[in-house]
């Protein structure tokens, strides 16, 4: 059992307000949630916040106010994922049923930085958010920050084996792959002189989902920058 968060959020005061876990199972129920976090509670693994999410790709649970009992108290609320998620799933270019535990985490972080970082008053929000503003939670994080530090950790050990990187160059790809889910750009590009870590097939593919280029020179990574910028 980890003794750390998946993800954690922070108010404008910088104080911890929510915790995550993220896990890939799909059809859970609120009785079997209700277990899990029961247990994660029993291991002594107390995150000292008013909310705790729970998420899968389906489904999302949310308690409130409610962290210290360590019965197995079903959560506040039960939200359909599907609609939240599903342009972030398009996005990447995986289902529900594909998508696994790192790049849930990773789509997760882009969902709550959106989330912290809106300017929409509560009365605008999509449907899909409402019970954000009725749980509280909406105001709670609203201008705050996110701590995903041991999240990049996490998914560049993912990302060795498959793209053959070494520990540092995970660290750095995981870091750009994590920006760009946060705030993909109509043309931008990865620049990067260690071409032969990082010239990879599978990694151009990847980056191209987010409209990104992997370019090895600084010479045209300036002249790629001067064409947008003269476009």
């Amino acid at each position: 059992m980890s003794t750390r968060w998946d993800l954690a959020a922070y108010s404008r005061e910088n104080q911890r307000v929510l915790v995550v876990e993220v896990k890939s199972k799909l059809d859970t129920t609120p009785e079997w949630a209700a277990r899990l976090r029961r247990n994660i509670l029993a291991h002594g693994i107390f995150p000292n916040a008013p909310y705790f999410l729970m998420v899968f790709p389906d489904r999302f649970y949310l308690w409130a106010h409610s962290l210290a009992d360590l019965k197995a108290i079903e959560p506040a609320y039960v939200i359909d994922a599907r609609p939240i998620l599903q342009p972030y799933l398009e996005q990447a270019g995986i289902t529900t049923e594909q998508v696994s535990e790192q790049s849930l985490e990773l789509i997760v972080v882009s969902w709550l930085n959106e989330l912290i970082h809106t300017k929409k008053p509560p009365d605008e929000v999509d449907h899909t958010w409402q019970w954000l503003v009725d749980s509280g939670l909406y105001y709670t994080i609203a201008g705050g920050s996110l701590d995903y530090e041991v999240l990049v950790l996490k998914v560049a050990s993912s990302y060795e084996v498959p793209y053959g990187l070494r520990p540092q160059d995970a660290i750095v790809y995981t870091s750009v792959i994590s920006h760009l889910q946060r705030n993909t750009p109509s043309a931008g590009c990865f620049l990067n002189r260690n071409s032969k870590d990082f010239d990879n097939p599978d990694i151009v593919d990847e980056l191209a989902k987010f409209n990104c280029t992997m370019i090895p020179r600084f010479d045209h990574g300036l002249g790629f920058i001067q064409a947008r910028v003269q476009s």
